[in-house]
């Protein structure tokens, strides 16, 4: 068998880079359709969204996003996939993160600091900071008051 010289390896990692590299629309951003087909937008409302899991049976979409004019971080929602009904799962007061269902169905699990006395005053710097027009990257720094929560399926 022969071995690979050094311009062969080259070539060979080059040609594996092209394919994993994303395909880009003629717009320069990234075009998802030539990994996905037949996707659907599930979320229309709030200013942010991300980070969605589904149940066992498919039904629902746990996902976190940025709905409530008076607390500028995640909070925690349920989309029934069959309705379209969405409900806030999460208490509305602090900053809200990584929810899960349950393989079994019972409950959500999610992260979240709505216990932390400083609640109130962190949304508010928050709001403040925003308002002012100064922008900064996005990071998620850990949070001493994070802790983790289940609420009931049924609510």
């Amino acid at each position: 068998m022969p071995k690979p010289n050094s311009a062969t390896a080259a070539l060979a990692a080059a040609a594996l880079a092209a394919l994993a590299a994303p395909a880009q629309a003629s717009d320069g951003t990234l075009d998802e359709t030539t990994f996905l087909e037949r996707s659907r937008r599930l979320i229309y409302e709030g200013k942010r969204s991300g980070e969605g899991y589904f149940s066992a049976d498919g039904g629902l979409l746990v996902f976190q996003s940025e709905r409530r004019p008076e607390n500028p971080f995640y909070q925690i929602y349920l989309l029934d996939l069959a309705t379209g009904d969405t409900r806030e799962v999460s208490t509305g007061i602090g900053k809200t993160t990584c929810a899960f269902i349950r393989p079994d169905g019972a409950e959500i699990l999610y992260g979240s600091t709505h216990h932390d006395p400083r609640s109130a005053e962190l949304q508010q710097q928050e709001l403040d900071f925003r308002a002012s027009g100064q922008e900064r990257r996005y990071a998620w720094d850990y949070d001493p008051e994070m802790d983790i929560y289940t609420v009931p399926m049924a609510g």
